[in-house]
């Protein structure tokens, strides 16, 4: 089964701060802490095999930048995974995130190590 989160997440860059009256309770701001854009991210459940669409679209999250992302309030799951890519498609995973759990997500990268900061 594929990771099918395309219509099932919106991500809100921070200019465009929306509350939905069906948000799931796993939604969560990322920040980007790594020093470079980030052109591609996915977050899908850990039970998944695979990671779907990019939840970025089209956009780019600059350094510095905070994007917002919600889930409608069916989609239901304890742990998810997320990955981010740069331009080159360098990428970075992180895995068995309690997204029911944590509110904020502040992603690290200082050219050799990555990790996250969660709150």
């Amino acid at each position: 089964m594929s990771k099918r989160i395309a219509g099932l997440l919106f991500v809100v860059g921070m200019l465009v701060s929306t509350v939905g009256a069906f948000a799931g309770t796993q939604d969560f701001v990322a920040h980007n802490k790594t020093g470079v854009a980030l052109h591609h991210m996915y977050v899908s459940p850990s039970a998944k095999d695979d990671w779907g669409e990019d939840i970025l679209g089209e956009a780019v999250c600059a350094p510095d930048q905070d994007v917002k992302i919600t889930f409608p309030d069916a989609e239901k799951s304890d742990l998810w995974d997320l990955r981010i890519e740069d331009e080159a498609e360098n990428a970075i995973t992180w895995t068995g995130l309690k997204l029911n759990e944590i509110s904020e997500v502040t992603l690290h990268w200082d050219g050799k190590k990555a990790w996250a900061d969660v709150k």
